[in-house]
């Protein structure tokens, strides 16, 4: 996913001039409502793109399928598992023609899902994940848009979005309050958290609570320190807008 990519371009705009914020309902969007559909923890814990019913399906997997699957489980390492599937030394073109490569695709997927359901099984926070995958000295724009297309900038918007529908899933069942995301988050993790919620289409009223400013008069939220990513937000919302009105997707 990209739409990280366009909304960071817009929110050097916003740095410069906003005027004003935009009244927003205080209910849940489809996105939102569709976190809270989940009856417990455990089944946001997708498994590439396996769904709650893995077990089930595992089953009627060929061995291979299986196999990458106790891979992942395992934790093997990206170099034996490719080893295991007659891959090594295939780069390029060569490595995704094999017909063994779908194998390993599946391995990295289930791994991939595997240490998100670990992160937030731990409860680990976004600050924590973020200088794990190696974004401590991402800063500016320039930095943000250099790390967007890698690897472990994917996986980590991955992990946001389920961080996420974690946080509204547990607010709901405990019928407590969205938290505020951590002071402890740098200004570039808080711009991609921000993008991250527009391209999941997360309502304002989770944007809101989420920055601290729900119970904030228009006055206050102008002078709270959570103001320009609140308006990022509403500015990536109208470009979303401004894409569906041209049929830009």
């Amino acid at each position: 996913m990209h739409y990280c990519h366009v909304l960071l371009l817009t929110t050097l705009m916003l740095l410069v001039s906003a005027d004003s914020t935009a009244s927003t309902a205080l209910r849940l969007n489809s996105s939102d409502r569709r976190a809270l559909r989940v009856t417990n923890e455990n089944h946001i814990e997708e498994r590439a793109g396996l769904g709650s019913k893995l077990t089930d399906l595992i089953t009627k997997f060929s061995s291979k399928e299986r196999q990458a699957v106790r891979f992942a489980d395992a934790q093997k390492t990206d170099e034996f598992v490719l080893e295991a599937f007659k891959l090594k030394g295939l780069t390029g073109v060569r490595l995704k023609l094999d017909k063994n490569y779908k194998y390993f695709e599946q391995f990295q997927k289930v791994k991939e899902s595997n240490q998100i359901t670990a992160w937030i099984k731990a409860e680990t926070p976004t600050s924590a994940v973020w200088r794990t995958s190696g974004f401590g000295n991402v800063r500016t724009i320039d930095d943000i848009l250099a790390v967007e297309p890698t690897e472990a900038f994917q996986l980590y918007s991955r992990f946001l979005e389920r961080y996420d529908s974690a946080v509204i899933l547990k607010a709901h069942k405990n019928k407590t309050p969205i938290p505020v995301i951590s002071d402890d988050l740098t200004w570039a993790e808080k711009t991609v958290r921000v993008a991250n919620w527009v391209g999941t289409n997360r309502s304002s009223a989770f944007a809101k609570a989420a920055l601290g400013l729900d119970n904030l008069t228009p006055a206050e939220i102008m002078k709270a320190k959570n103001y320009e990513f609140y308006l990022m937000f509403l500015q990536g919302r109208l470009k979303q807008l401004e894409n569906k009105l041209v049929g830009v997707n």
